[in-house]
């Protein structure tokens, strides 16, 4: 794409490469502020579409389906349909709310079910600008008598519940990237070992068949095979700079089975370990 003035000291342009082919409807119910009670015995409530809060101030607790989590200034609570709630000030801040509704549609349910936020969401680091949002929403809905109110603030709640999606599926990135990188490292650590990865798998609270399909994703390959590579590559190094026979080099390797590992390795280099030695040798 063409730019009618180039990038320079004073202009920059930032090109969006991708375009949204999905139009996603939101429906706006109603948007408003609360300071909550320091009264922890008012009684829970719900209701049958979503309610997005912003802790815009203070600190406090709520209880959602009777499990109580604390939040603080910078928190975003998602209320889902049917989800019993309630929230109430923690001494000495009063919690103070920004909050909004949306009418749930199948498009919507699929995106928060891929996304998984959860109810809590830690985004002080973004605070100013949830705030904005949030306090700009909340004041075009006071304006009903205003021309495109209400296009407005559908936008303004689109921006959240998109930028809420956006931060939950960098939380889940990071997590994956944490995951993948947990197992490469105990498989650099213990290849040379009798090694099996289902105790690992069982740490990470993770089935075999997710951290396998996880690891190949990222890294290009099965945990197996980067496990045989590592091994190979070890094998042609010890075959090339050692005395050591092919057999307690298999064993090192953690091979008790020399056909085994001269399957493997043939299957790997090319050649078998006494051809791949001397071809070494003779060079």
């Amino acid at each position: 794409m063409k730019m009618h003035l180039k990038d320079s000291a004073e202009r920059r342009h930032y090109i969006v490469k991708r375009y949204d082919t999905v139009d996603t409807k939101i429906q706006t119910l109603y948007a408003g502020e609360f300071k909550a009670s320091l009264n922890k015995n008012i009684p829970s409530h719900s209701h049958t579409f979503l309610e997005i809060m912003f802790v815009s101030s203070g600190n406090g607790q709520i209880t959602i389906d009777k499990k109580i989590h604390d939040v603080q200034m910078g928190d975003i609570v998602i209320y889902y349909p049917k989800q019993q709630h309630v929230e109430w000030s923690v001494k000495p801040n009063v919690m103070s709310t920004l909050f909004f509704s949306v009418k749930p549609n199948s498009q919507l349910r699929l995106m928060f079910k891929t996304a998984s936020p959860g109810n809590v969401l830690h985004v002080q680091n973004e605070y100013r600008d949830y705030y904005s949002v949030f306090t700009l929403l909340v004041k075009e809905a006071k304006n009903e008598n205003k021309n495109y109110f209400d296009k407005i603030v559908n936008c303004l709640a689109k921006t959240i519940i998109l930028k809420i999606l956006q931060h939950s599926s960098l939380i889940e990135a990071k997590e994956t990237n944490e995951t993948v990188n947990r197992i490469k490292d105990y498989i650099d650590e213990h290849y040379l070992e009798d090694l099996s990865l289902i105790n690992l798998y069982k740490k990470l609270y993770i089935s075999e068949f997710y951290g396998s399909r996880l690891f190949k994703q990222y890294i290009g390959t099965t945990p197996v095979s980067y496990i045989i590579s590592k091994r190979m590559r070890e094998a042609q190094n010890m075959l090339g700079n050692t005395n050591e026979t092919i057999t307690s080099i298999a064993y090192k390797l953690g091979y008790k089975d020399i056909y085994y590992f001269t399957k493997i390795f043939k299957k790997e280099v090319g050649v078998s370990p006494s051809a791949y030695r001397k071809s070494i040798s003779n060079k």
